[in-house]
């Protein structure tokens, strides 16, 4: 009887401190829609990492050892998200530990949570639970045979971009039906697709955008950073559609503050995609490019001033809608960018001048690309390029 009465007060002892960590509108002592100053006030918040429109969410560090996540050691610091100056996000990794450690805290805290918040849906490595107070997401990543969790809970203001499943947990969703989205009226016909997916419009300011889906900073790789062009990504509505598995994430690029560029990427053969899109913009322009080391195949889209190219390969592909007034300026940003990295790096220099010499279709490509931009020409000579293979 006593052994009884030990276990009982032992569970009934870990549960209240699990439970004493996430609640129904965020983590211990944190309340999503707090202000900053009344955090600022227990906290020294560093490390601001980006400032936008109002609206948009902006983030800084912060060291709290007391945070408690069902009982699991967090890696300090942690990382809170501000929308107009009141707390909207936070996220933070565990410590890296064994693989098999960390297996072990992913269904722990899986099961925890799904007791909190009901069932989940899973993807690949990654778990999301949604309230009509909070969306929390669980990933689990590997590391030179180690591992960590990742988390990230916000305020649920966007539970209209995650797909949300009834009835399943630990099992991956597909086939499900695709989410029925009311699109504005006299959206131009790739636009739509656009829309479909991940509920953004190209063109749009980032203060719009921020305010209609949740975006996530990206940074951009070293040698295409410019302080014009900021990276986010956001999640996508559904992710099987149109026989197609899509990424759970869609990369964003903004120009001057203005939405210019979305890239998805996808796992399948493309061929239903292929034929829905034919069928909703009409005949692409379709053609073989030659990579390194395969052919693929690419099919583009114009009308008006929004753009799609449809690449497929190896069973695999790519969906990349861009808005057509600002590409020739990113375009010719993004090349001197990558001539200046060539400089900084001989081998890769090398194995271009090698790839131009022997495809021929690499030739005419670089070749229009200098000539549409002179500036690109003159970078790859101060980068060191041997101009006599376009002879």
């Amino acid at each position: 009887m006593r052994k009884i009465f030990l276990t009982v007060i032992a569970l009934f002892f870990m549960v209240s401190i699990s439970f004493a960590s996430p609640h129904e509108n965020g983590i211990d002592d944190f309340y999503f829609g707090q202000p900053i100053e009344e955090i600022q006030q227990q906290y020294e918040l560093t490390d601001k990492e980006f400032t936008v429109e109002d609206g948009a969410v902006i983030y800084y560090k912060a060291q709290v050892p007391s945070l408690n996540f069902y009982g699991v050691e967090i890696s300090q610091p942690i990382t809170l998200g501000f929308k107009n100056n009141r707390l909207y996000k936070i996220t933070f990794n565990t410590d890296t530990v064994s693989l098999i450690e960390a297996e072990n805290q992913q269904k722990m805290i899986a099961n925890f949570a799904s007791v909190q918040y009901g069932n989940s849906s899973f993807h690949k490595n990654r778990m999301e639970w949604i309230t009509d107070k909070i969306f929390l997401c669980m990933t689990y990543n590997v590391k030179d045979n180690l591992a960590y969790l990742s988390f990230s809970m916000n305020e649920n203001t966007i539970s209209e971009n995650i797909s949300e499943t009834e009835n399943t947990s630990f099992s991956e969703v597909k086939d499900n039906p695709i989410s029925i989205i009311e699109l504005p009226k006299n959206m131009n016909p790739i636009q739509a697709q656009l829309y479909v997916l991940c509920k953004v419009e190209l063109n749009a300011s980032l203060e719009d955008t921020s305010n209609r889906v949740h975006l996530i900073r990206n940074p951009m790789p070293t040698q295409m950073k410019n302080k014009d062009i900021m990276g986010y990504r956001v999640s996508l509505i559904e992710q099987y559609m149109y026989g197609v598995d899509f990424e759970d994430k869609a990369e964003l690029s903004f120009y001057k503050n203005y939405l210019n560029n979305v890239f998805l990427m996808f796992t399948g053969d493309g061929v239903q995609l292929k034929n829905h899109l034919i069928e909703n913009l009409g005949t692409p322009i379709a053609e073989t490019v030659d990579m390194a080391s395969f052919s693929a195949l690419n099919y583009s889209w114009i009308n008006g001033d929004y753009g799609l190219n449809l690449l497929l390969y190896e069973g695999r592909g790519h969906l990349n809608f861009y808005y057509v007034p600002y590409q020739q300026e990113i375009t010719k940003i993004s090349l001197l960018k990558y001539a200046k990295g060539l400089k900084l790096s001989p081998q890769n220099m090398h194995y271009l001048e090698n790839l131009i010499k022997e495809n021929p279709q690499y030739k005419e490509n670089f070749k229009s690309q200098m000539k549409n931009i002179p500036e690109y020409e003159q970078a790859l000579k101060d980068a060191g390029m041997d101009m006599s293979i376009f002879d």
